[in-house]
Parts: C-alpha cells; structure tokens; sequence
C-alpha cells in the first residue's frame, strides 16, 4: 500500500491531511498522522487504525483543527509546486516546437516547408475526394480506408500545427485582443440627413 491510497480515507476526517497524504509529501505528512493517531509510520497502520479505532476520525479532525495554518501553508506550497511543474512542462514543450521550426527553417528554405505542406495537404484532400465521389471497390474494406484517411487528416493537421501554430496561440490572441483598448470612434458627422 501506498501513501496515496490512504488519501481518501484520511481525506474524509481531516480534508487538509488527505490532500497532503496523497501528494509528493506524503511520507512526511503520514508521519504526522500516525503521530496524532499513536499507530506507526506505514500506511497499513493507518488505514488499520481508521477501521477500526472509532476515535480516529475525531483525533485527525483535531490535529488538523489545532495545525489548520501550517497545514494550509502545506497545502499552498504543494499547489505551488504543481503550478510550477505544469508551468514547466508547458515551456518545455513550446521550446522544443520552437526548437523544430528553427531546424527545419534552417535545413531548408521556406518556401520548400511551404510547398512540401502544400504537397501533402493536395495529396489527404486527393485521396478524401477520390473516396467520397469514386468510392470504393469491393474488395477493400472500408474500415481500413477510413483509417487510413483518419490518419492523413491527423498528418495534415499536425503539417498545419507546425507551419501556423495550433489554437494556444489564437486563444493568446483572443486573450490580447480583448485586454487592448478600443479603437477611438469617429467623431459624428455635423451634417444630419432630415
């Protein structure tokens, strides 16, 4: 058993305590609640003294009651260090698209990336069109063809992600757009049409 299959059971007595559990500390935290609980430092014992000391519940209530600040600053510096990684897996990854446009512009011209995408977005719609108007013989199965042309259309829009950007960007966009002041409005005309 691991610190986080504890989580919901302690979570039910003493909420702050059950999110902690189940996080990066959870070692440490359920040190503190086998502490307060007088069992040991295992999550087996835990979960045993929960099931079966009637008092448990109220023993982590009150240990959350009486340390509710530096808990709550526990819990903070936890959610923190979540918004931090996600905050660096989200600058990892726009590197690394970076990174690719970079070496493909370099590794050729853009005209020839503008071509080659132009190429291979003619050849999905060829294929898509042939299908949908010529159809198709009896002896192909279906099924494959539309996973084949599934897979065009995920290629061409991944060939359309790299070149343009994805919807991140026109969501910032958006995002920008709303934050910049409006354009000053004409002044209204002096002549008025009766």
């Amino acid at each position: 058993m691991d610190w986080k299959d504890i989580a919901g059971a302690v979570g039910k007595a003493a909420p702050i305590l059950g999110t902690l559990v189940g996080g990066p500390a959870g070692a440490a935290i359920g040190g503190l609640i086998a502490a307060a609980l007088g069992t040991g430092n295992t999550p087996d014992a835990i979960t045993n003294a929960i099931a079966t000391d009637p008092s448990a519940a109220l023993k982590l209530a009150q240990y959350e009651s009486d340390n509710r600040v530096k808990l709550q600053e526990m819990l903070y510096a936890h959610a923190d260090s979540l918004v931090a990684a996600g905050t660096a897996a989200i600058q990892s990854d726009a590197a690394d698209r970076d990174s690719a446009r970079k070496s493909a512009v370099t590794g050729g011209t853009a005209s020839e990336l503008f071509w080659l995408s132009i190429i291979l977005i003619a050849v999905t719609l060829g294929c898509e069109i042939t299908v949908l108007f010529v159809g198709l013989p009896d002896t192909i199965n279906p099924l494959i063809v539309g996973r084949v042309l599934g897979l065009m259309d995920s290629v061409a829009l991944m060939v359309l992600n790299f070149n343009y950007g994805s919807s991140t960007g026109s969501k910032r966009a958006t995002e920008l757009l709303a934050q910049s002041a409006p354009a000053a409005a004409a002044p209204p005309s002096s002549s008025t049409v009766p």
